[in-house]
């Protein structure tokens, strides 16, 4: 029998990370009133990134090959659950295949599949793990993960509202 392990990661300047784990339960059931797509919307790395500047929203990448048992475990039990599905409703999705795209891999240290980053809207990275989670296990990093991105945006650009209505 796998075991399944959340994990929080750390970036380092070497744009690798290190695992911390930890072990929350998630919550059961996702609440009756609110409705659950059917599943998730995935796109490619740089669709994400840009929708994620235009609409402020944070980014979770997949990386993963086809030739990857763990990965296909990932898709069948943890992304299939309607729990992980609702809890993503607020993030955008992407994959990268990493033998089609071994320089994003390599980029951002993806060298164990399936590894999971999430990213702020800027495109900085700010978490995630490595390896195969339990549906329970994601429900457990994903708030926390949400809580890293929504921090302040390290590198953001400031923006200044425009002045409405100002006389000159």
């Amino acid at each position: 029998m796998a075991v399944a392990l959340a994990a929080t990661i750390c970036f380092g300047g070497s744009g690798r990370f290190g695992v911390k784990a930890f072990g929350k339960k998630a919550p059961a059931a996702v609440p009756a009133s609110n409705a659950v797509p059917a599943s998730i919307r995935w796109t490619s790395f740089q669709e994400a990134m840009h929708e994620a500047k235009v609409t402020g929203k944070p980014v979770m990448v997949d990386f993963s090959a086809t030739w990857c048992g763990y990965c296909k475990m990932l898709d069948r039990q943890t992304y299939a659950d309607p729990r992980v599905i609702h809890a993503l409703t607020g993030w955008i999705a992407a994959r990268v295949d990493v033998d089609k795209q071994p320089e994003l891999a390599e980029k951002y240290g993806a060298t164990s599949l399936p590894s999971v980053l999430f990213f702020h809207s800027n495109g900085q990275p700010a978490a995630g793990f490595q390896g195969f989670v339990e549906p329970n296990d994601m429900l457990a990093v994903l708030p926390r993960a949400l809580a890293l991105v929504s921090k302040s945006t390290p590198h953001a650009p400031a923006h200044k509202p425009a002045s409405q209505g100002q006389a000159s």
